[in-house]
C-alpha cells in the first residue's frame, strides 16, 4: 500500500478552512473556480465551467458532452 505523503491532502484541509454555510457558498465556489483554472492545465480532458448569473453559489463543471448533470 502506497504511504500517503501530508501534501497529498492540502486540497482537503483548504476546501475544509473556507466557511461556506447554507446560503453563503460564494466563497468556497469562488476558490474552486481558481483552483480548477490553475490545475486544468495538468488534466488530460478541459472541463467547462458554468457559473454567474442564474447560477447563484452554485458551480457546474462539465468535462466533454455530458448527459447527466449534478
Amino acid at each position: 500500500m502506497k504511504k500517503k505523503k501530508s501534501g497529498d491532502y492540502e486540497l482537503l484541509r483548504q476546501l475544509c478552512a473556507i466557511p461556506a454555510p447554507s446560503g453563503e457558498e460564494v466563497a468556497l465556489r469562488d476558490f474552486l473556480i481558481g483552483y480548477i483554472r490553475q490545475q486544468k492545465k495538468h488534466w488530460k480532458h478541459q472541463p467547462t465551467l458554468y457559473h454567474g448569473k442564474g447560477f447563484q453559489d452554485c458551480l457546474l463543471v462539465a468535462f466533454g458532452k455530458p448527459r447527466t448533470a449534478l
